[in-house]
């Protein structure tokens, strides 16, 4: 793997997981910090970057307040010396997220050619799937993984009535990692409105080419609660033990007050 180039990666994990917390359960617990098969959802995102000695660095973008949380979920990850990993405030939406964490890496006191952009809700990603956007970013200078839509499309008006029957052809759903020539990235995102759907959009947006590899089913991101199977008993168990953290903390600082 050494002729691999360097690259770093950036993780999006700052959103509100208002679809996966939209079931009327009162969870409030961000996707990336469950567990699949005993990993976070966010440790096995990232992980398989770690297995490419070409990664120099790692910046998370994670939801405001929940920084140690983030630490916390990346498990022995947090903890890697090989390379620099932080975690970074996210902004309003997934663009401005992405663009504080890509300040952050310009920065930095290492060298790289290319960037890699993955959700952190994303748990099924592999190496092989990394090096085969890689390999076709060093060709185009951007890449994403894309799968072609089979079901057919339809827009609804404002009644709610289907108003629309859309042409699929050439049209394709996106997948991460998405991982552009870096220079071209940075540049791309001093011009953003904000108002971008995806990464992507910023990067064609500003006059630059990308190409992709064929996706898999498997690479798919949790989404909804159902997406992990014991999802409701994780969520109680993670609350107690926020619970169990803070009041520790709380008495920590009351002891502290009475030296």
């Amino acid at each position: 793997m050494s002729n691999i180039p360097p690259f770093a990666l950036v993780v999006p994990a700052a959103g509100s997981s208002v679809r996966f917390n939209s079931n009327d359960l009162d969870t409030n617990v961000k996707k990336e910090f469950l567990r699949i098969d005993g990993h976070t959802v966010l440790y096995r995102a990232v992980e398989p970057f770690f297995e490419l000695d070409s990664l120099k660095a790692v910046v998370i973008a994670a939801k405001p307040g929940s920084e140690k949380e983030t630490a916390y979920a990346l498990e022995e990850l947090a903890n890697e010396s090989r390379v620099p990993l932080l975690i970074v405030p996210g902004g309003s939406n997934r663009t401005y997220s992405v663009k504080n964490a890509v300040e952050r890496l310009k920065n930095l006191p290492v060298e790289f050619d290319y960037v890699a952009i993955h959700d952190g809700a994303r748990p099924f990603v592999t190496p092989e799937i990394i090096i085969k956007t890689l390999a076709t970013a060093s060709v185009a200078t951007g890449a994403a993984s894309l799968i072609p839509v089979v079901d057919s499309l339809k827009r609804l008006n404002e009644k709610g009535e289907i108003s629309e029957h859309i042409d699929k052809t050439s049209v394709y759903t996106m997948q991460s990692p998405l991982i552009f020539k870096w220079e071209n990235l940075y540049e791309a995102f001093q011009h953003i409105t904000g108002n971008e759907t995806d990464d992507m959009e910023v990067y064609t947006n500003a006059g630059y080419k990308a190409s992709y590899i064929k996706g898999y089913d498997f690479n798919r991101k949790i989404t909804h609660f159902d997406d992990i199977k014991d999802a409701r008993e994780q969520i109680d168990a993670y609350k107690k033990e926020v619970m169990r953290s803070y009041m520790e903390e709380e008495a920590i600082r009351e002891f502290k007050k009475g030296l």
